[in-house]
């Protein structure tokens, strides 16, 4: 008999020992960080290692479709309109602005950071890669790596895309 069971003759093997706690750990640790960022936000909605693009310039116009039923769901996903991304890119995202502040024009934000669970919502009504991304692939967007985006003239009217 061994300290870790009460019959004779069983003894732990290593794997059992080591090897659970081996792999459990790092999986834990994988999961912890695809799924708990949206968890993570506190009472004032902050998000660890995102963001909020308006709080860094409030002149760049926001029409985030995913806090309204205007989109593809007819239904409104996010609780608040705001676009949160990666430092980084809510940098780079700024420098264009300016640029285009310089000749009269600005951006116009409809959509940047989607949690998974958006994002899973989203593949149930429509799960086709040409419109939306696979949930268990991942997205930019669930990475707060994606800003969907338009003009806008110095009126804020949308510029029209071709």
């Amino acid at each position: 008999m061994n300290a870790f069971n009460k019959k004779p003759g069983l003894k732990k093997t290593s794997l059992a020992r080591h090897g659970i706690a081996k792999l459990f750990l790092p999986l834990a640790g994988f999961l912890l960080i695809l799924f708990a960022a949206p968890l993570l936000a506190g009472a004032s909605g902050e998000i660890p290692g995102l963001v909020d693009i308006s709080r860094l310039d409030p002149t760049i116009r926001l029409d985030i479709r995913y806090a309204t039923d205007n989109n593809f769901t007819g239904r409104v996903v996010y609780p608040a309109p705001r676009c949160l991304l990666r430092e980084d890119v809510a940098e780079r995202l700024l420098r264009v602005h300016q640029k285009l502040k310089e000749s009269g024009y600005g951006l116009k934000i409809y959509d940047g950071y989607r949690p998974l669970a958006v994002q899973k919502k989203f593949w149930s009504i429509m799960p086709v890669e040409d419109y939306v991304a696979d949930p268990f692939k991942g997205s930019r967007h669930n990475r707060g790596a994606a800003v969907d985006v338009g003009l806008v003239d110095s009126e804020g009217n949308e510029v029209p895309m071709p």
